[in-house]
């Protein structure tokens, strides 16, 4: 964390921003007092770590170093964001408390702590025990970050350490090198750590319902549903995504104020024949084993893995799935309301991370993303179809049949497909082919200044049927499409139909070595592409056929004959 923190990137990514609205009679002197003692009890948030030869030592700040500071009629946001520019691991101090008036009987209060002194948990110790200051409770003897050390010492001299590493090695054996979604903007060759949130509300009932009946977590649902979210918009099969633990295995650390954090990945397939329970139960299974196996730190499994490394992304995964509780259950102060102030500071982890908080019946979900590579309108899809995709969650629905379209959304597509009129029985060549015989002389295509007629499109696209025909194109045969965008494109998709084949659309600005694989996976045997790029293809070792000239050896036929039955179907 303190390397990470050095090399750059957004300071967001390495803060965390908590501000709370405390409506009601506030007394500020009683609360400034209640901080002070918080700070003098919890060593850790005064801990800086100045660099001392290149490597970081720990150093620990007087207690007055702390205070809070007052400001009246600020934005929260610009009050948070100064704190997090301000945070200086060498110097500190990494705490910082801003109380803020914005009228009568309104404050917020906005923290701001450095991942490297705090985690979420520490979050709630620090709010109870500023709670309890205020209100004279009694308080726990907070917890020792030195125990924390000697636990993870003795967790590496007794082998549970390396039998985790183990697990999770063979666990990520051969993950794919990126599990997203389809980006908005080509990713930059170094992460800037930039991003926004969108923000959904999501129905607990059918979530809560869901893992009742498979005896699990809401957690392990709502990490399943992110798993098929990418599967169905990303077409992944084999998922990989993040999410953040506590490890606190011992009494004695849940009072304490410290960085207490885990990352694991997690891997499970996504099927579109799986039912919804299956991948559920997967995702169950995943998480217990990766909790029972939490002493490996995701830096050395990502030492261990060596994944090829992309400085435009995150290693192993990049989406993360996260559940927290509210923080404002944490700091009940008497006669004063507490909520929670929703303030994000523009960074982003990964490229995308759910967060789910539980509140009032229902699932407040935070989206963080990347704007590196995605739009707040994309973000903003992803959540609503989550949320449609929960609310019809069931546990014998098959991945594939889960509603995934908002009902807004669902509209425009039935409007705009026109699928309210009944379909024609026939195929979409047969029904070019009858167009090409009523009005054969009608323009068919418009491109630059050129165009090409009804009759003369069914016509080229009946004579390269013909030779793919010759060429042996069955029922269903796949058939390689790389040409640019021109006429000869869709004569070539139109001629694999007529021909009875399954055409495999591949662009042509993909690398010679991923055009290679897709020619494989698909299981062509034909390529189609123009004379400019068939020298290219050819050294792929692709039989390729020249869409944009003369082919040889094979007459012309009528432009009104059809070479296969209109009646089939492709």
């Amino acid at each position: 964390m303190w390397l990470l923190s050095r090399l750059g990137g957004h300071p967001a990514e390495y803060a965390i921003p908590v501000a709370l609205r405390l409506a009601g009679p506030l007394d500020v002197a009683k609360l400034k007092n209640a901080v002070d003692a918080v700070v003098r009890r919890h060593e850790g948030l005064r801990h800086v770590f100045p660099e001392v030869d290149g490597s970081p030592t720990r150093a620990v700040l007087d207690p007055g170093s702390i205070t809070v500071a007052e400001e009246a009629n600020r934005s929260v946001r610009e009050v948070l964001a100064e704190g997090v520019a301000a945070l200086d691991p060498a110097t500190g101090p990494l705490a910082r408390f801003t109380l803020v008036n914005q009228g009568p009987q309104d404050h917020v209060l906005a923290i701001v702590l450095h991942h490297l002194i705090a985690d979420g948990w520490s979050v709630d110790v620090l709010l109870r025990d500023i709670a309890a200051h205020y209100t004279g409770a009694p308080t726990a003897t907070p917890g020792r970050y030195a125990d924390y050390l000697a636990l993870e010492r003795a967790e590496e001299q007794d082998g549970a350490l390396g039998r985790a590493l183990e697990h999770f090695v063979t666990a990520l054996d051969g993950v794919p090198d990126e599990v997203s979604f389809p980006p908005d903007h080509p990713r930059p060759a170094q992460r800037t750590g930039r991003g926004d949130v969108v923000r959904h509300r999501i129905d607990a009932a059918p979530v809560t319902a869901l893992a009742e009946r498979l005896r699990t977590t809401p957690f392990a649902v709502l990490l399943a549903a992110v798993g098929v979210l990418l599967h169905r918009v990303g077409g992944h099969r084999d998922v990989v995504v993040g999410t953040a633990v506590a490890r606190r295995p011992d009494a004695g650390l849940d009072h304490l104020v410290g960085l207490c954090l885990n990352t694991l990945a997690l891997r499970w397939p996504v099927q579109p024949h799986d039912t919804l329970g299956e991948v559920v139960r997967a995702v169950t299974d995943r998480l217990a084993d990766g909790l029972q196996h939490d002493a490996a730190s995701f830096d050395r499994v990502v030492d261990k893995l060596a994944p090829a490394r992309d400085s435009g992304r995150t290693p192993v995964f990049q989406v993360m799935a996260l559940y927290e509780e509210p923080y404002e259950t944490a700091l009940a102060l008497p006669d004063v309301t507490t909520t929670d102030v929703t303030v994000h500071c523009g960074s982003a982890q990964a490229d995308a991370a759910f967060g789910f908080v539980p509140r009032e019946g229902g699932i407040d979900l935070t989206l963080q993303f990347s704007t590196d590579v995605f739009t707040r309108a994309t973000a903003s899809r992803w959540a609503r179809r989550l949320a449609t995709l929960l609310a019809g969650a069931r546990a014998d629905t098959r991945v594939a049949d889960l509603p995934l379209l908002p009902e807004d959304e669902s509209q425009d597509l039935e409007r705009w497909s026109g699928t309210t009129g009944e379909a024609p029985t026939t195929t979409l060549h047969a029904l070019a082919h009858e167009i090409a015989q009523r009005h054969p002389d009608r323009p068919a295509i418009h491109f630059g200044q050129n165009s090409l007629t009804y009759g003369e499109f069914d016509a080229r696209s009946a004579q390269l049927a013909h030779e793919l025909r010759a060429r042996g194109v069955r029922a269903e045969t796949p058939v390689v499409v790389c040409l640019e965008r021109s006429p000869e494109a869709l004569i070539a998709v139109y001629g694999v139909l007529k021909a009875g084949g399954a055409y495999v659309p591949v662009e042509t600005s993909n690398p010679d070595l991923r055009i290679a694989e897709l020619i494989a996976d698909s299981g062509a045997a034909l390529v189609l592409t123009q004379r400019r790029l068939a020298d290219r293809l050819a050294a792929l070792g692709a039989e390729v056929v020249v869409v944009d000239e003369p082919l040889p050896g094979t007459p012309p036929p009528t432009r009104s004959r059809s070479p296969v039955p209109t009646t089939w179907r492709t």
